[in-house]
């Protein structure tokens, strides 16, 4: 169960928070959410949230900035790179992960995507997204089956139905 509100105090800032009772097995866990939104005209976002997490005698506090800058001409280009710092605290041991993504557009049809992730204890991640119209994906899926079909026709021409033995 989740109930989350949210508050729009003025049109640059928009706050929230959020409820949740969950049962996992036999255990049961509250936990409760805070976000507060600032945008600095079209181009500039800052977010910041704060949380806890209570159940089963243990305690999880979490909290994450993020800024996310826009282009000079947004929104005829829909450019970003977002920053966001998270920060999770469980058992005595606090955990610090960072994350850049950059989203940007290649042609009229496509857009690609890079995040970048590291956290404190060395592990991280750099994933690459495409995004494109249904006519590029249509357009990819035969070519790629139209290559397929020429790469087998020609690799069972070459091997032939001869004997292996060589005798």
């Amino acid at each position: 169960m989740f109930r989350q509100s949210r508050d729009s105090n003025s049109s640059c800032n928009t706050a929230g928070c959020g409820f949740s009772l969950t049962s996992f097995g036999k255990k049961y866990y509250i936990g409760a959410k805070i976000r507060d939104t600032m945008l600095f005209g079209p181009r500039v976002k800052f977010s910041a949230s704060l949380g806890r997490l209570v159940g089963a005698k243990k305690v999880v506090d979490g909290g994450n900035f993020e800024a996310t800058f826009r282009r000079r001409d947004f929104p005829e280009r829909n450019e970003l790179v977002s920053l966001t710092v998270t920060v999770l605290s469980f058992e005595m041991e606090m955990i610090l992960d960072g994350n850049v993504q950059l989203e940007f557009p290649l042609t009229r049809d496509t857009k690609l995507s890079i995040v970048g992730n590291l956290n404190s204890w060395g592990i991280g991640q750099l994933p690459i997204k495409t995004s494109t119209s249904e006519h590029l994906e249509i357009a990819t899926i035969a070519l790629l089956s139209i290559f397929r079909g020429l790469f087998t026709r020609k690799v069972s021409k070459d091997t032939g139905v001869g004997n292996l033995d060589g005798g």
